[in-house]
C-alpha cells in the first residue's frame, strides 16, 4: 500500500473514532443543521430548469419567478425590484433582485430589551455563461477545453450560495432570528454587480444606518474549502484590523466551533490566514492578505460604501503568493482550468457530483459517503420539509446538502447574536 493511502485511511479512522467519540453517551450534542434534501434539490432544480441564467436574459427573468414561487410557499410575501443597467457592449438591458423581509424579536440583554437592527442575507443568482458557444475568458491562445458548454447549470456559482440562502429563510420562519432580516437575491452579478448596485442605491438613509452586516454566500459546492472573510474596508491600516468590521466574521467562526459542525457534520469553515503582504485595494501598500479576500461579488458594492461583510466561498487560500490566488480545487480532474471551476464548463451538477463522490471515497477522511444524485424533479419546486424534521442527518450523505445545510445554519445563527452577546427576545 502507498504511503499517502496509509495517511488517509489513518486520518479517516481518526476521523471515525472522534466521531463516534462526540456522539456518545448522555451529553452527545444533538445533531444540528438537519435540515433534510430540500437545499440540494433546491439547487439542482435551479441548475437543470435554468443552466444559462444569465444576466438581463430572459432565463434569468424566469429564475426570478420561480425564487418568487419558493419564497411564497414558506410563507414570504417577495417582491420583484427591476432595475437597468449597462452590458460591456454599452446595451442597456433588464434585471431585477428578489426581495424578501422577515421581521425580528429583538434582543435581551441582562434586564433590557432592544431593537437588534437588521441584517441583509443574499446570493446572486445569474451566471456568466450565456450559451453552449461561450468561450471561457480563461483560456490560452489555442486552447480547447475537452468539456462542453452543451449543458451547463451553474450548480457551484451560484446555486449553491442561492439555495443556502433559501434554506436559511426557511428555518428562520421556524428558529426565528433577533434581526429583521432582509433576503436579497441579486440579478446580474456578473454584469459588474448590477444588482447589487441597483439595491444599495435605493437603499434609504435609515436602512443604511440600520444595517449592522451584510451577509453574501457566493459558490460553496466545488471549491476544497469553505471560507468566510469581512470585507476589505475591515484594514484599518497597514498593519491593523478593524475588529468592528470583522465583528460578524468572528461570531461566524464561533458558531462553527460551538456547535461542532467539524466533528457532527463533517462540515469546516476555514478563514483565510495567509502570511503574505498584496497591495492594499485602491493603494500602493502592502497589507497583511488575511481574513479578507481579493474576491469580488454582491458584497463588493457594500463593502466599498462602508458595511460591515461576511463573504462565504470556497475556494483555496493555502497558498504561498498571491499569484496563486483563483484555483477552487486542487484535484488534477481540473488541471485544464488551471483548479477554477466557476464559470467553466467543469461547473455541471452530475459531473461535480460524481467528481466529489470520488474525492471523498479517496480521501476516507469524513464520516459520510455520498448518495447517488436524484434524478429529475417531476415538478420545478421541492417538497418542503416538514417543521418536525429534526432527526438526525443518515450517515449517507451529499457534498452539496452538507455543505448547503451547515452554511445556512450558521447564518441562522448569526441572526440570533445581537449586540455585545446579546440573546434573542423569546415571544
Amino acid at each position: 500500500m502507498k504511503r499517502v493511502s496509509i495517511v488517509r485511511l489513518l486520518a479517516g479512522v481518526l476521523v471515525l473514532i472522534l466521531t463516534l467519540t462526540a456522539c456518545s453517551g448522555s451529553d452527545t450534542p444533538a445533531r444540528v443543521a438537519a435540515y433534510g434534501e430540500y437545499g440540494a434539490e433546491l439547487a439542482r432544480t435551479i441548475a437543470r430548469h435554468f443552466p444559462y441564467r444569465s444576466p438581463g436574459s430572459q432565463a434569468e427573468a424566469r429564475t426570478a419567478e420561480y425564487l418568487v414561487q419558493v419564497l411564497q410557499s414558506i410563507g414570504y410575501e417577495p417582491s420583484i425590484e427591476t432595475f437597468r443597467y449597462e452590458d460591456a457592449s454599452g446595451q442597456v438591458r433588464t434585471s431585477q433582485n428578489v426581495v424578501a423581509y422577515l421581521a425580528g424579536r429583538g434582543f435581551t440583554l441582562a434586564d433590557k430589551s432592544e431593537e437588534g437592527g437588521s441584517i441583509l442575507i443574499g446570493a446572486n443568482y445569474d451566471v456568466p455563461v450565456t450559451g453552449p458557444d461561450y468561450v471561457w475568458p480563461g483560456l490560452a491562445e489555442g486552447q480547447v477545453l475537452s468539456r462542453s458548454y452543451s449543458q451547463y447549470d451553474g450548480i457551484h456559482d451560484n446555486a449553491s450560495g442561492l439555495a443556502s440562502v433559501l434554506v436559511s429563510a426557511l428555518q428562520m420562519r421556524r428558529d426565528p432570528p433577533g434581526y429583521d432580516v432582509t433576503f436579497v437575491f441579486f440579478g446580474a452579478e456578473n454584469a459588474q454587480h448590477a444588482g447589487a448596485k441597483a439595491y444599495l442605491q435605493g437603499m434609504s438613509d435609515t436602512a443604511k444606518a440600520d444595517t449592522v452586516c451584510v451577509y453574501n454566500v457566493g459558490p460553496i459546492y466545488a471549491g476544497e474549502k469553505v471560507y468566510a472573510h469581512a470585507g476589505q474596508n475591515s484594514l484599518d491600516d497597514d498593519t491593523h484590523k478593524s475588529y468592528a468590521l470583522r465583528r460578524k466574521l468572528y461570531e461566524a467562526t464561533d458558531i462553527f466551533f460551538n456547535y461542532q459542525l467539524n466533528t457532527l457534520n463533517g462540515y469546516s469553515l476555514y478563514t483565510n490566514q495567509a502570511t503574505f503582504f498584496v497591495s492594499k485595494p485602491g493603494g500602493f501598500r502592502q497589507v497583511v492578505f488575511r481574513e479578507w479576500t481579493t474576491r469580488t461579488g454582491a458584497h463588493t458594492p457594500f463593502d466599498d460604501a462602508g458595511f460591515p461583510i461576511v463573504f462565504f466561498e470556497s475556494g483555496e487560500y493555502n497558498l504561498e503568493n498571491p499569484s496563486d490566488l483563483g484555483p477552487e480545487n486542487k484535484d488534477p480532474e481540473f488541471r485544464e482550468t488551471g483548479g477554477v471551476i466557476a464559470g467553466t464548463p467543469f461547473d455541471s451538477d452530475p459531473f461535480l457530483f460524481n467528481i466529489f463522490r470520488r474525492i471523498d471515497e479517496e480521501k476516507k477522511s469524513e464520516a459520510f459517503t455520498l448518495e447517488t444524485a436524484p434524478g429529475e424533479p417531476e415538478v420545478i419546486g421541492p417538497d418542503i420539509p416538514e417543521e418536525d424534521d429534526d432527526t438526525e442527518e443518515p450517515e449517507e450523505i451529499d457534498h452539496l446538502r452538507r455543505r448547503i445545510n451547515n452554511t445556512a445554519f450558521i447564518l441562522v445563527k448569526a441572526a440570533q447574536r445581537g449586540p455585545d452577546m446579546s440573546t434573542i427576545n423569546e415571544p
